[in-house]
């Protein structure tokens, strides 16, 4: 060792480029996670009803069916929401106000900043939210359909994109545990 405690790798693809510093693959996919999903935040002591935000409506959406199981705890996360403290806070989730005896509702996700309304979600509850057996698989829970703006900065999103997005907001911003 140099006295410096540290020998550079003789690799020309280790040297500074013209162009900047590279990124390694790894902290790239972390700063684009936190560009569009942001810093997770605490859940609401209460169900978040979004009062509190400007909340746009969609412009252009698409639909589309989804058939996708849910535990105990996601329905009650998915009905409580999750309102922004912070400006690193990405999205403001909401829900309707569970209907026939909580077997159906409907989950909207807002991008914080501006209020647009990106995603919604239609969640089937068969034994309604309070039924003894909300478990995933058991009464059914799910979440049955997905609607999205179409577009977005003026590029076109996919059914594949918003599903994946929605499944990312419920898991990072959420703290749901869902899997396609």
């Amino acid at each position: 060792m140099s006295g410096n405690d540290y020998d550079a790798p003789n690799n020309d693809d280790t040297l500074p480029h013209d162009d900047g510093p590279e990124m390694d693959n790894e902290l790239m996919a972390k700063l684009q996670h936190f560009v569009v999903y942001g810093n997770p935040g605490e859940p609401p002591a209460s169900r978040v009803d979004g009062s509190r935000w400007r909340q746009r409506q969609f412009k252009d959406p698409v639909t589309a069916p989804w058939d996708l199981p849910l535990g105990r705890a996601d329905v009650t996360k998915l009905v409580n929401g999750f309102e922004p403290s912070e400006m690193e806070h990405k999205w403001m989730c909401c829900s309707d106000d569970p209907e026939d005896g909580g077997t159906s509702f409907e989950v909207y996700m807002y991008g914080s900043w501006g209020g647009e309304k990106r995603i919604s979600l239609q969640v089937k509850v068969p034994g309604g939210i309070g039924g003894a057996k909300v478990d995933r698989g058991e009464t059914g829970a799910r979440i049955a359909g997905i609607k999205w703006e179409r577009k977005s900065n003026g590029v076109v999103i996919e059914e594949e994109k918003a599903k994946e997005t929605a499944l990312e907001v419920c898991n990072w911003v959420l703290s749901c545990d869902l899997k396609i």
